[in-house]
């Protein structure tokens, strides 16, 4: 049997032409934008000394979730106490926490906390804590 070297060789260049194409379309998402994602450049402006404030929240029951929203880019630390178990609490972006609970006390309270002697509570990039504790009724 005679084998035809090129023909081997053209099939081998191929079939690494197509592998490296599907990893390279497969490594390629919708990161191209620079950013945190949360529209921040991250430099934090020496001047500023306003506390953040929080724009909005919003319960979704059936989810037991609580979803807050501040007025400027956030360091990612937070403290908070209550009448609540959570699961998990974390950042979506720089200007959005969420609390995913396990249960809460109905009429209850979570406080978002500023920060104290003991705890860094919520603060702002420029290290701006909220101006005071910020309670919150359960439904």
């Amino acid at each position: 049997m005679k084998i035809e070297w090129w023909k081997l060789a053209r099939r081998g260049a191929m079939a690494a032409i197509v592998a490296c194409c599907m990893v390279g379309l497969t490594g390629c998402g919708d990161d191209d934008e620079e950013g945190d994602g949360g529209g921040s450049s991250g430099i934090v402006d020496p001047s500023d000394d306003v506390a953040p404030t929080i724009v909005s929240y919003s319960f979704d029951q059936p989810a037991k979730t609580l979803t807050v929203i501040f007025s400027e880019p956030m360091q990612q630390g937070y403290y908070t106490t209550g009448d609540y178990h959570p699961d998990v609490s974390y950042w979506i972006d720089n200007t959005t926490f969420r609390i995913d609970f396990i249960t809460w006390v109905s009429g209850g309270m979570i406080v978002l906390k500023t920060s104290d002697a003991q705890y860094d509570g919520f603060m702002d990039l420029a290290g701006n804590p909220i101006d005071a504790d910020y309670p919150i009724a359960f439904p």
